[in-house]
């Protein structure tokens, strides 16, 4: 957003770029993510104070690409299901993400698309690196504000109702045993019977703390701090993807995701405080019905006519049905 030359340092022979002081647009940001970030939660706004990614030129289908960022602010509200303005918006990503589904399908690897089949690899394959990121969650839903009166129905004042902290975070490929690896091959494994290729990832986060937002309780029990002191926090994941141990299918079919705390975790709150977090934890989770929603779909979508005698405009579906078709062979 509004970048300078003045925030860009580059070197296109050593693959080297570095962004400094950068602003994300939100609505770009939140449709890139769509498919992984919540779906109650509108990216406001997103900053950065440095950016930079690391091309292995000379060994890019074997090594990973690295990208360190320092310094991530995301600042994001909440929404809940009756917000019909924000259902709208979900809907608007919804079919723009299908479409762009649809088009991997036309790129993707059993069609010709060999370029496709290489940038899969190279964005499964990235490594990331963050040194400190925290993420701002306001609401203007009563129910989301710490209170020991009960919750009206209808709106309030936009206010912080919490904050998540991390420090020093990686996301990166992992071989088998669930270690960080940098070679693209020790991440993958391939079952001939089931024709699955099957990527390993991990992602740790050395300093991880959840902390109440600025918003006034009025209550004398309120903590400042909702845990003793940060924790140690590691994420799993397994995808699946079918393939015929060449090429693969870009959609996944199993996903899997697993995390464990490296240390004890302790926590104090007063039940107002931990009232509102779990609000918070529940229209955020309900709102995840949305994601491949038909219903959703349909809501302010109108087909447009078809011409007599053409063929009827087929309507954007689930893609994982092809998925599914090409697992089978």
């Amino acid at each position: 957003k509004n970048l300078t030359e003045q925030q860009i340092r580059a070197s296109l022979w050593r693959g080297e770029a570095t962004l400094c002081n950068i602003e994300f647009e939100p609505q770009p940001l939140q449709q890139l993510v769509y498919d992984i970030f919540p779906c109650a939660l509108e990216i406001v706004s997103a900053r950065a104070t440095e950016v930079s990614v690391r091309i292995p030129w000379h060994h890019i289908m074997t090594q990973s690409i690295v990208v360190v960022v320092h310094n991530v602010e995301v600042e994001v509200l909440v929404h809940c299901e009756d917000d019909a303005e924000w259902e709208e918006k979900v809907a608007a990503m919804q079919r723009k993400y299908l479409r762009s589904q649809h088009s991997r399908t036309e790129r993707a690897p059993f069609n010709g698309g060999a370029f496709e089949q290489m940038r899969q690899r190279l964005m499964d394959g990235v490594q990331i690196q963050v040194s400190k990121a925290s993420m701002t969650m306001k609401s203007r839903h009563p129910r989301h504000v710490p209170s020991h009166i009960a919750a009206v129905d209808g709106f309030c004042e936009l206010q912080e109702v919490l904050k998540v902290q991390g420090e020093d975070i990686i996301m990166s490929p992992a071989d088998v045993n669930r270690d960080p690896c940098c070679k693209l091959r020790d991440m993958a494994t391939f079952s001939v019977e089931d024709r699955l290729l099957q990527l390993n990832k991990f992602m740790k986060c050395r300093s991880f703390n959840v902390l109440p937002g600025s918003c006034s309780t009025g209550c004398d029990h309120a903590v400042k701090e909702f845990m003793e002191v940060p924790v140690t926090l590691a994420f799993h994941v397994v995808q699946q993807y079918p393939s015929d141990g060449t090429w693969s299918c870009p959609f996944v079919l199993r996903s899997a995701l697993g995390f464990e705390f490296h240390s004890p975790l302790c926590v104090r709150t007063c039940e107002c405080q931990m009232r509102a977090f779990f609000a918070i934890v529940m229209d955020v989770g309900r709102l995840e019905e949305w994601r491949l929603s038909e219903d959703l779909l349909s809501k302010g979508q109108t087909l447009p006519q078809a011409a007599p005698g053409s063929a009827k405009a087929e309507p954007l579906v689930d893609t994982s049905r092809l998925a599914r078709q090409v697992a089978r062979g």
